[in-house]
């Protein structure tokens, strides 16, 4: 298994959304391809969640230097994301 898929399928196999996930992030943005930045991408959404959907999600993944934007960040300068729709 590549590296990119390594840790692609970590972080897609990880059940906590939180730690469990960030934990991949340094890895995946050395090592991550279109795959994925197309599993990170929806992370990026700061709302949906909460009364009437105003509320991020996912706020512990943007904290740290290992945010989730600056992990997408790395993949996105060394890859171009995956053509499908």
């Amino acid at each position: 298994m590549s590296p990119a898929l390594a840790v692609t399928a970590g972080i897609r196999a990880s059940s906590d959304p939180c730690e469990a996930k960030k934990k991949y992030f340094a890895q995946a943005a050395k090592d991550g391809d279109a795959r994925t930045l197309d599993l990170l991408t929806p992370y990026l959404k700061r709302a949906g969640c909460g009364r009437k959907g105003r509320k991020d999600c996912h706020p512990c993944l943007r904290t740290g230097s290992d945010s989730v934007e600056s992990t997408v960040q790395a993949i996105r300068a060394r890859v171009k994301p995956s053509s499908a729709p």
